[in-house]
């Protein structure tokens, strides 16, 4: 009878570790993304990305609706779309999904904030299309919003985009500033110690990215472009999204971070990626590019 009990529950553990390493692991498609090469027979109809002020909880707080939104022209093996909320410059929170023989994707979440404050988002719609003998191409196309709170003890909390009066135009000077001089001193004591001449570079954020997607990269043509788009993304990905591995080796969540610094070199031969993190340590990413 002792011996029963034994057994019986040698193969209660055992079963329990099965089942914890079974349901705590993640699907081997959520490890590894495919990038290349980029499939000219699939487009996007559409990719949208929008942050829309809600509701005024009190005096101070308020709701703002986060969502994103893409359609493919065919269903896919694999959709995914991931999209990055920068709070004045630094990472609020990213929202992710994933979906199997899919060609719409749609995600949502309400985002509580207090205070003055520019937000910008940037969303990365990524596909893979499979093939028969095991061909894989991706497609990939990107969407940003951005949206100012202004909350000012002289008048009520309101939002806006595109500032249509004097003190929204005053209240986004000064949310600007404030932004740009913390993240410019990060940027340049980063180029300071990693020995990097910013003359050699075209360098924008990558809440900027969106800027490139009808207009080519300086040098570069639109297939090019579209290339190093998805290049930038991989980075992206792998040293920011997946977890920011720190010099002693351990991986933290990129949340608190600043916007990642985009730097391409002039002659587009490769493209160096430096942010911060939350508790302030520097990482520097190196991609060489074809060209």
């Amino acid at each position: 009878m002792i011996k029963k009990m034994i057994m019986i529950g040698i193969f209660t553990f055992i079963t329990a570790i099965i089942l914890f390493i079974v349901f705590n692991q993640k699907p081997a498609y959520l490890e590894a993304l495919t990038f290349e090469p980029i499939d000219e027979k699939v487009e996007y109809i559409h990719a949208d990305t929008s942050l829309q002020f809600l509701t005024i909880e009190d005096e101070d707080e308020y709701t703002i609706d986060w969502s994103t939104s893409s359609q493919l022209n065919q269903k896919a093996y694999l959709r995914k779309d991931i999209s990055f909320l920068f709070e004045d410059g630094r990472l609020t929170q990213v929202m992710s999904k994933w979906e199997k023989n899919r060609h719409e994707m749609n995600n949502r979440k309400s985002i509580n904030g207090e205070d003055s404050g520019h937000f910008q988002a940037i969303s990365f719609h990524h596909s893979e299309i499979h093939y028969p003998n095991d061909e894989i191409k991706s497609r990939l196309t990107i969407s940003c919003d951005d949206l100012y709170v202004i909350d000012s003890p002289l008048a009520p909390i309101h939002s806006f985009k595109v500032p249509t009066n004097e003190k929204e135009i005053e209240g986004k000077r000064i949310l600007d500033y404030i932004v740009e001089q913390q993240l410019a001193y990060i940027w340049k004591d980063m180029l300071r110690e990693y020995n990097i001449n910013p003359n050699n570079y075209l360098a924008f954020p990558l809440t900027s990215l969106c800027e490139y997607k009808e207009t080519p990269l300086p040098n570069l043509n639109e297939d090019q472009t579209t290339f190093v788009t998805h290049k930038i993304w991989e980075s992206i990905y792998h040293e920011y999204f997946s977890g920011i591995q720190e010099d002693h080796g351990a991986e933290i969540k990129p949340v608190g971070s600043t916007v990642p610094l985009i730097l391409l070199s002039n002659n587009n031969d490769h493209f160096i990626i430096l942010f911060q993190t939350e508790k302030g340590e520097k990482i520097q990413h190196i991609k060489i590019l074809p060209f």
